[in-house]
């Protein structure tokens, strides 16, 4: 029995070590900062359950199996939106946006919107809410638009990791600038010709929605998510 409870100590402290070293050479401060406790537990369960990693030894052999972030990582997204942030791709006149994180739906809209007026969009809200530049995408894509070149015509794609844009473009189109293309009917329309069909429910999801002419979704934004208690 003793010689068990020393075998399984020696072994503990091995697998503490290999993975420490792991964590110390991989593991870099955005995962620490969103994923400490997450990232100690897994710590703490492999080294205190190590005979299970005998059933699985490709979570030895491949230590980021057993200490990776799941389906929404948090940690890798703020990597992105800082590197985005100190080192932005350059911007043309012309910004097209596309939407990618539609909930619920399959949105087809293509935007292209004048560089200068989502900067003039941007500074007032930012003016209205400074606070906005230090907790939200809003100030990163003020400064990526304010660097912008001043040649005609050239098209820039907003970054996908700047999620937010959603609502810098609800609000460019509900004040009529641009043009959007529909994927679905290879259409091009000012946005003025947009059908809005905005939702406020009671309970759940409420959201702008725009549609095109012919009724293809082009842009869902959410706007608010009501919970109520059962009673």
């Amino acid at each position: 029995m003793i010689i068990a409870l020393y075998v399984y100590l020696g072994v503990l402290s091995l697998v503490a070590i290999y993975l420490g070293r792991y964590i110390a050479s991989k593991i870099d401060m955005y995962d620490w900062r969103f994923r400490k406790g997450q990232i100690l537990a897994d710590f703490a369960f492999a080294c205190l359950l190590w005979p299970l990693l005998i059933l699985k030894p490709q979570n030895i052999l491949h230590p980021d199996l057993l200490f990776a972030a799941g389906r929404y990582d948090i940690a890798a997204r703020a990597a992105r939106l800082d590197r985005l942030r100190n080192d932005p791709p350059r911007c043309g006149s012309v910004v097209c946006y596309k939407q990618r994180h539609a909930r619920h739906a399959e949105t087809f809209g293509e935007f292209y919107f004048p560089a200068t007026a989502v900067a003039y969009a941007l500074a007032m809200r930012l003016q209205e809410c400074p606070d906005l530049a230090r907790t939200s995408e809003e100030g990163s894509i003020l400064n990526w638009v304010m660097s912008r070149t001043e040649e005609p015509n050239i098209v820039t794609e907003v970054p996908r990791e700047w999620w937010e844009f959603q609502f810098v473009a609800d609000a460019l189109i509900r004040d009529g600038q641009g043009t959007v293309r529909c994927i679905k009917c290879c259409e091009s329309y000012p946005t003025g010709n947009l059908i809005p069909r905005d939702d406020s429910r009671p309970q759940g999801w409420s959201f702008d929605r725009l549609y095109c002419p012919k009724g293809h979704p082009i842009l869902f934004v959410e706007r608010a998510h009501v919970i109520r208690a059962a009673r």
